[in-house]
């Protein structure tokens, strides 16, 4: 779950959105939000729970990404980025390297 609000939170800071308007006003991110719900009914969970679930890793999420040292991280991961899949422990190493690089 939280992979996909990162996501959506990356995304929204990128194209300067709001939050709320990628995830919620927008149709792309439709999959992703029925993604995260069916997560939570697998974990059993109320739907309560998971739309709370989401909004404590919105928040999370949205303070994370407004430090400079988390987004040079988020850019230096998305600059490696090639078409297709992507390793995601080479995209892991390079964001904690530019992470701790910037402490």
């Amino acid at each position: 779950m939280r992979g996909v609000i990162d996501q959506l939170a990356r995304d929204s800071f990128f194209l300067g959105k709001s939050f709320d308007d990628l995830f919620l006003g927008d149709y792309s991110s439709e999959a992703d939000l029925g993604d995260v719900v069916r997560l939570g009914d697998l974990c059993r969970k109320a739907r309560q729970e998971t739309t709370e679930a989401i909004t404590e890793n919105v928040g999370i999420a949205e303070g994370l990404i407004e430090r400079p040292e988390v987004w040079r991280a988020v850019q230096a991961a998305a600059q490696s980025f090639t078409y297709g899949r992507n390793d995601g422990r080479k995209t892991t190493k390079i964001i904690l390297e530019s992470l701790f690089a910037s402490a």
